[in-house]
Order: C-alpha cells, then structure tokens, then sequence
C-alpha cells in the first residue's frame, strides 16, 4: 500500500505513518519517501544508504533490497543497484537486476534475468513487464 502512495507521489503520507516502530519490512520505505521528495539531500541519503548496505543486511526483507536498488538507479548507480540485488532471489528483485542491467546496456545478461524470472513464475504480471523491457 505505502508502495502505491509513493508511486503516485504522495510521499509525505508515507514518511508521516512509517517511522522506527513500523514493522522492519515498510522501515526502508521511509527513506525512499525521502529521496523522492528532497532532492536537495539525494547525496546526504545515497551515503546513509551505503553506509546501512555495507553493514548486516536481512537478504530475506526484499523490500530494503528493492528500495536501495531503486534509489541507487535514481541517482545512476547500475553497478551499486546490481551489488545490492546479487543475493535475493525475490521476483521484484531480479527484475530490478533486469532493468540494472539494461541500463548499463547489457542486454545479453538482461535475458538471462528474464529466463530466471520465466522460471520462477510466468504468469507474473512482473514478469511479462520485464518481457516487454527485452524485447
């Protein structure tokens, strides 16, 4: 849900109602409200994020990985967004590899992506995004 209000640019909702005490999955949210509504503190909060990646990292809360992706591609960062995703699985993951990979124009590797994610779940509707991204 917060997802939703940040795509469609209703940041302060988010940053407002997720903060220390949320549960630790909507924690990284927080931040990417930030980043998208301060683009003055992008550099500030690019150096806090590499400061949190480089420490523990829960590899199985995707949603911290998909939003230090995502905040590294903003800023273009391909090659920090691809260190970040390497060890998830997750399908919202190797799709954002995917489109890593596409922006650094590497094509090639971006299908191998699309084979695992093909593998993982067809019928996703990530998925067939990502088909769309390659062809």
């Amino acid at each position: 849900m917060y997802r939703s209000y940040l795509a469609s640019g209703s940041t302060g909702l988010c940053w407002r109602t997720v903060g220390p005490s949320s549960n630790p999955t909507l924690q990284p949210l927080s931040m990417l409200a930030k980043f998208l509504s301060t683009p003055s503190k992008r550099d500030e909060i690019v150096t806090e994020l590499d400061t949190l990646m480089s420490g523990d990292v829960d590899v199985s809360n995707y949603v911290q990985l998909v939003v230090a992706a995502t905040i590294y591609l903003g800023v273009e960062q391909a090659e920090s967004a691809l260190r970040v995703l390497h060890p998830s699985d997750h399908l919202e993951c190797v799709a954002l590899r995917l489109q890593a990979l596409l922006s650094i124009h590497r094509p090639d590797l971006a299908k191998k992506e699309l084979k695992t994610m093909q593998e993982k779940d067809e019928d996703a509707t990530v998925t067939q995004l990502a088909q769309a991204w390659t062809n």
